[in-house]
């Protein structure tokens, strides 16, 4: 009620401004600080309107755009804010605090008619580095956003965002050694040193080049961006599918809050589950310094039985972690803001079984676990200047990463191999940009990026492992990239982009074998890639939206060990041609895209001859992809909503080592992405007498079939399954408990990915889901 009163007031006192408020004018306004919205409203409405502090200035507002007078500008920009404009003169005004509430909040009892729902917020991708609304962005993005501007938020990890999208997919080798894949552009389940094709992202911090997905959980995350590729022209090498980036909540400076959640699970033919996580906001100075502080952890029950051993349930996994966020405000228009996190993932086997065994069991001489530890500390220093803003970002990540995989002959003595990763990680980027307002947007940027990978591996009986050759790395790149957009008409929007790289590439080879050792075992080179864009974006309508997009990626060449040699890949490229719809309507959304990809020169984590995880191009292919998402909101309170995706993928030129039967290659679709996939939710919240809120939802998601991999004795299929989880929730005052059911069918399918490569041609492999899984959690804020 306090919002709306100040609403209504800044309306009525600014009725009586007389003309220059009630002259309609184009009104053009980012998402942003309202300190920057109010310079650029005055501006355009020809009024003085000035902040009574600077804490207020920093208080977020939606864009804004489009014809409406004074009143009708500032009612908009001010509803929900705990603001009201007060008179000073002619023609000038001050926006104030709004007097706090000094009566109870009364709660009427739910009606029982359904009630038009309202209209739905303005989406700000911030993922495009300038801010920009998804009525300006020309591409296909998905938000995943905790206030309800998009999908609901899950908060847990990668797996569940996975599960949310149909464009989405991953490998289940297990967290914190995944691979994610969006549009169909994927390469292969195993993992070597090719660099990953999603970038992902911390906020402005990049989590991995060349390492798996860290699979850090999402407590405390406000929201999660994922924009389909490539994305060469912002975000460089390693985006040839997309980026990810998720945005976690920053600290308040202005009260303390915090919050706690703990669950436990049982699941069907394993061991019970547990998690738990908590949040704490400190205000250091008031509206001036504040300290956010994230602590969680988990143990996720076994389910797969190792029958050779005599095991049960022997594919546990330990998850800790925790992040910490400082905020100052050194300055009016300035915040500085320095974080760090670590995770630690420890599993205690793998997460495969044997095919052709009896379900969930599998048959494995020695133990095959793995572990997973994630360091990072990044700073990033951000300014406005009117309608420019500055940022300069750095983070610095380590990852370390221990496996061991089975490669026990049959009949055999037990054998193990075993690998260790060491990846270090350091990026700074610095940019300015300024939104697409008044006709034209620009962003202007530098990145410079370290990257150095330690392999080391060991082979042989389990008890007398002896070194095998290995590898140290190093990358170093430096970029320059830009973008400009122009709205060349009232209703059309073009962007015009590049980016020029320069990578240098060095490395060589760890205990290689001494018969090899006369043999060359490093290299270094660098290259030079341009990587260019453009699209144009056509407003048919407020509501509804066109565009068509050309953009370029690219992953830089490497060096991998290959049948005992180090030996070079080359750089591969993908250039994607697109186009898309977006329709909004007040209860109703759709996004459609349809794209053609062209990739050259396909770098693939595959197994050599013997075995061994390793990296070669395996030639040229094309996708072509189609992709539906919808949302429908026909009641207050009721959201359902959809997607689906279409892809068809061929190697059309396999290279030499790689060339079989025309017969088969005729049918060799890229791995681990189906041809076909679907999504489905539906999700209602409700608000009784008393302060009750009730929320509850279902989703479903059908997997097509895909393959392991590109060579005949990894053509083995996988997905063709469906999953269905609910979940629900009751609560009032903050508090609450809910139950959760995961795979509700208690289905087995087979997820992409494999458990140890030794063993694949003498007992298939699957991955199954994890069996129906029940958690009942409670969850109190403060």
């Amino acid at each position: 009620m306090r919002r709306r009163l100040a609403a209504l007031a800044c309306a009525t006192m600014l009725a009586s401004t007389g003309s220059a408020a009630a002259a309609e004018r184009t009104i053009d306004l980012p998402a942003g600080d309202l300190g920057a919205a109010v310079r650029a409203l005055s501006q355009q409405i020809g009024l003085s309107v000035g902040v009574e502090s600077s804490a207020l200035t920093r208080l977020q507002t939606p864009p804004l755009r489009g014809r409406m007078n004074a009143n009708e500008a500032f009612s908009a920009l001010l509803s929900g804010l705990p603001v009201r404009a007060v008179p000073v003169g002619d023609g000038a005004w001050r926006i104030v605090s709004a007097p706090a509430q000094t009566r109870p909040r009364k709660v009427a009892a739910r009606s029982l008619t359904p009630r038009r729902p309202p209209p739905p917020q303005p989406i700000v991708v911030t993922a495009s580095k300038r801010d920009l609304t998804l009525t300006d962005f020309a591409g296909s993005v998905t938000v995943l956003d905790a206030n309800g501007t998009g999908v609901t938020l899950p908060a847990l990890g990668t797996a569940d965002i996975v599960r949310r999208l149909a464009t989405l997919n991953s490998t289940h080798g297990g967290p914190g050694r995944n691979k994610l894949f969006i549009r169909g552009i994927a390469d292969s389940s195993f993992l070597g040193p090719t660099q990953a094709t999603v970038g992902q992202y911390l906020g402005d911090t990049r989590l991995n080049y060349n390492a798996p997905d860290p699979d850090l959980r999402l407590y405390d995350v406000g929201r999660v961006e994922v924009l389909e590729g490539p994305q060469g022209t912002l975000y460089g090498a390693g985006s040839l599918g997309g980026v990810l980036r998720a945005v976690p909540n920053a600290p308040e400076l202005d009260r303390l809050s915090g919050s706690v959640s703990a669950g436990g699970a049982v699941t069907a033919h394993g061991d019970p589950s547990a998690d738990f996580s908590g949040m704490l906001d400190v205000p250091l100075v008031e509206s001036q310094a504040g300290l956010r502080v994230v602590g969680y952890g988990g143990v996720d029950g076994g389910y797969i039985d190792d029958t050779l051993r005599g095991l049960d349930d022997v594919n546990r996994v330990t998850t800790y972690g925790g992040r910490a966020a400082l905020r100052i405000l050194p300055a009016e228009n300035w915040t500085l803001d320095i974080g760090a996190a670590v995770q630690t993932v420890d599993a205690r086997d793998s997460q495969f079984a044997d095919r052709d065994a009896p379900p969930l069991t599998r048959a494995s001489a020695i133990a095959q676990g793995y572990s997973s530890d994630f360091l990072l500390a990044d700073l990033k220093l951000s300014g406005e200047w009117d309608d420019i803003r500055f940022v300069s970002s750095t983070g610095v990540v380590r990852q370390d990463r221990d496996e061991t995989f089975d490669a026990t002959p049959l009949d055999g003595t037990p054998t193990a191999f075993s690998q260790n990763s060491e990846v270090l990680l350091v990026s700074t980027e610095n940019r300015i940009a300024r939104d697409l307002a008044q006709g034209y947007g620009l962003l202007v940027g530098a990145s410079l990026l370290h990257n150095e990978v330690s392999t080391e591996r060991d082979f042989g009986p389990a008890r007398t492992m002896v070194a095998s050759t290995g590898l140290d790395s190093k990358v170093d790149e430096a970029t320059l990239f830009g973008e400009a957009s122009f709205e060349l008409a009232k209703r059309i929007v073009v962007t015009a982009g590049g980016r020029v790289s320069y990578t240098w590439l060095s490395g060589g080879g760890v205990d290689v074998p001494a018969q090899l050792s006369s043999l060359s075992t490093s290299a270094s080179r660098g290259e030079t890639a341009f990587l260019p864009s453009l699209s144009a974006l056509y407003r048919a309508s407020d509501g509804m939206e066109f565009f068509v997009r050309y953009q370029q990626g690219f992953r830089p060449g490497g060096l991998a060990v290959r049948d005992a040699f180090v030996q070079r890949f080359r750089n591969d490229r993908v250039e994607t041609i697109e186009a898309g719809l977006r329709l909004r309507r007040q209860a109703f959304d759709l996004a459609a895209t349809i794209a053609h990809t062209d990739w050259n020169d396909i770098q693939a984590d595959i197994v050599d001859m013997n075995g061994f995880p390793a990296t070669a191009n395996i030639g040229d292919g094309r996708i072509e992809s189609f992709d539906l998402k919808a949302n429908w909101r026909p009641v207050d309170g009721l959201t359902l909503g959809g997607s689906l995706f279409v892809n068809d993928s061929k190697v059309t030129e396999p290279v030499q080592d790689f060339v079989f039967a025309k017969a088969v290659a005729a049918q060799n679709d890229l791995p681990n992405v189906p041809g076909f996939g679907v999504q489905g939710s539906a999700r209602y919240r409700a608000s009784f007498n008393g302060g009750w809120q009730f929320e509850t939802g279902a989703q479903g998601r059908y997997v097509g079939t895909s393959r392991l991999g590109v060579r005949p004795l990894f053509d083995a299929p996988q997905g063709d399954y469906a999953e269905v989880d609910l979940d629900m929730r009751i609560g009032r005052g903050g508090r609450g408990v809910s139950l959760t059911v995961f795979n509700l069918f208690d289905v087995a399918g087979n997820r992409f990915s494999v458990g140890t490569p030794f063993t694949l041609g003498a007992r298939p492999q699957i991955t199954p889901l994890r069996p129906r899984t029940i958690r009942i959690g409670f969850d109190a804020e403060f």
